[in-house]
């Protein structure tokens, strides 16, 4: 059994050696040089850079859909000009047509209210007082639109239409040709593309 000298002994021993073990300095761990052929280690590749995300496209944000969208207007336009000649209407007409229309071929230009007056003349004596609906007219599915720039690549754009102008034509059912072809307002058209697309041009 320790007497109280032998235990204030080993007491102070205990203290020495733990505060030499505090006051160690930490050594750091240096690792051997990795070896090629070491197959324990696997070195990995950084990633290439991808590019950040952008807003994915909304369903008909296509490209070709942007670029269609101004023709079908345009058709719509077509059908709707039909449907006022052999409706007689004359104020959905005047929305349809600019103050003056330019007669291509011919080089004048008539005024909105006396063409729209002979355009309904002229339906109106082609159906013999008899109702006549649109496709008796045209072709409602063929209605076709294209650039004037395009339509007038080699010989130059007529006075008073622009490059960017779009031109819509009709194809009649075969038994109406002749007749349709009496109608002013159902000749080769030129409209003024914007947020309220106006014809501006008649070429017969």
């Amino acid at each position: 059994m320790l007497t109280q000298p032998a235990w204030r002994s080993a007491a102070w021993l205990l203290v020495v050696l733990v505060q030499a073990c505090a006051a160690r300095p930490q050594t750091s761990t240096i690792s051997a040089p990795r070896s090629s052929s070491d197959t324990r280690y696997v070195e990995v590749e950084p990633l290439p850079y991808t590019p950040e995300a952008t807003q994915a496209m909304q369903v008909g944000d296509s490209r070709g859909a942007t670029i269609s969208a101004p023709y079908e207007q345009l058709r719509n336009l077509g059908r709707a000009l039909l449907q006022a000649l052999v409706d007689n209407d004359v104020a959905r007409l005047q929305d349809l047509f600019s103050e003056r229309v330019i007669f291509v071929l011919e080089g004048t230009s008539k005024p909105r209210a006396e063409l729209i007056d002979g355009c309904l003349k002229e339906t109106r004596s082609i159906s013999y007082g008899v109702s006549v609906q649109p496709a008796a007219l045209a072709d409602l599915r063929a209605i076709e639109v294209s650039r004037a720039d395009a339509l007038y690549a080699q010989t130059g754009m007529p006075r008073g239409i622009r490059n960017d102008d779009l031109v819509i034509r009709f194809h009649a059912p075969p038994a109406q040709v002749e007749t349709a072809r009496r109608i002013t307002c159902l000749a080769t058209l030129f409209v003024r593309p914007g947020a309220s697309p106006s014809i501006v041009g008649i070429a017969r």
